[in-house]
């Protein structure tokens, strides 16, 4: 390639080599596509021995596991064995296309195209978010998980059973958290309630004392009044 042409440029030209060789990567689909059909079918007579692990890869790229004949009890109470691929259907499918590293890369310059021209910042942590999820690079699988947790959280991805379940006992933990700190509150409250009712009584005894104080003063300044009189009378 000579210098000083655009990426337009050699977009476009790639794909025109690409409609060349169309006919090409079209029987190598159809080719890829019958070698599932086969590697299926044995697989449904390999691999029928209960609690055998399977590796997962998610459409991101995340890896798992799952285990083959888990007797798992339904709704109705019935036993039933889950993630039994003997019983399953599948179809094949085979996409020929960019590799995907360079599908992340024109995701990500998608992305961040988009970030520019968006004015709602919760739309626009969702395509940081989804940018950085394809980003490619050493050390930054962490960080991928972070931001895909981050889009489960908001609600733009769909958990998977792992996540479904963390997220539960999660919100579980926190009900109970705010049950607790709701008691506590509930409890202090009443105590301040009683403490209330403790003070006023206690000023009303008080108030009683000195309003009896007050009376017996009253006696006796009576009584020396009448004592006064009665020596200016004699």
């Amino acid at each position: 390639i000579v210098s000083n042409i655009s990426g337009k440029a050699i977009e476009m030209i790639q794909k025109k080599i690409d409609g060349q060789a169309f006919i090409y990567m079209s029987n190598f689909a159809k080719t890829i596509r019958r070698v599932g059909e086969i590697w299926l079918s044995m697989a449904k007579d390999v691999y029928v021995e209960k609690g055998r692990m399977m590796k997962t890869i998610g459409t991101m790229g995340e890896t798992g596991t799952v285990e083959l004949q888990k007797p798992i009890i339904t709704d109705k109470g019935k036993n039933v064995y889950e993630n039994d691929i003997t019983e399953a259907t599948f179809d094949v499918a085979v996409d020929v296309g960019p590799s995907s590293t360079t599908q992340r890369e024109a995701t990500v310059k998608s992305l961040t195209g988009m970030m520019q021209m968006t004015t709602d910042p919760e739309t626009a942590q969702v395509l940081q978010a989804m940018a950085m999820m394809n980003m490619e690079g050493d050390g930054i699988a962490e960080v991928r998980e972070y931001f895909r947790k981050k889009l489960v959280s908001m609600g733009v991805i769909k958990p998977t059973e792992e996540e479904a379940e963390m997220m539960a006992a999660q919100a579980e933990e926190t009900n109970a958290q705010d049950k607790a700190l709701n008691a506590m509150a509930e409890e202090a409250e009443a105590n301040a309630a009683k403490a209330r009712v403790s003070t006023l009584e206690s000023m009303s005894k008080t108030e009683l004392n000195q309003a009896k104080t007050a009376e017996v003063y009253s006696d006796i300044e009576i009584e020396q009044a009448k004592a006064v009189l009665d020596m200016l009378q004699n």
